[in-house]
């Protein structure tokens, strides 16, 4: 397994967890509480790039491999759906946020 593909299977790991991480237990609402206001204000001082994506192009660039496509348009590529970038990003948004809130509730309550 190439670099590039490591990644790639860790990245697809760390969303799933992020999104859902809250339902795991409260020690993981605690991490993501932490995690994703970092994480998302990595991405807008990154022009809208995640830091798994560009090491994952970085590794890819070694081998050749030129894809410029974000994480997710590619995954959602892959099974046939093509949503605009903007579009994308506000999900985006929104699916963490919702996320956070969960998590906030689930600490709270």
């Amino acid at each position: 397994m190439k670099n590039y593909e490591i990644i790639n299977y860790g990245h697809s790991l760390f969303s799933i967890y992020l999104m859902f991480g809250w339902s795991i237990s409260q020690i993981h609402c605690k991490s993501l509480m932490l995690l994703i206001p970092i994480g998302y204000l990595n991405y807008l001082l990154d022009d809208n790039k995640c830091l798994l994506t560009r090491l994952e192009q970085y590794y890819k660039k070694q081998y050749n491999i030129i894809d410029e496509k974000d994480f997710i348009s590619s995954k959602l590529e892959k099974i046939n759906i093509n949503i605009n970038k903007k579009i994308l990003d506000k999900i985006i948004y929104i699916s963490l946020f919702n996320s956070y809130l969960i998590s906030y509730y689930r600490i709270i309550i």
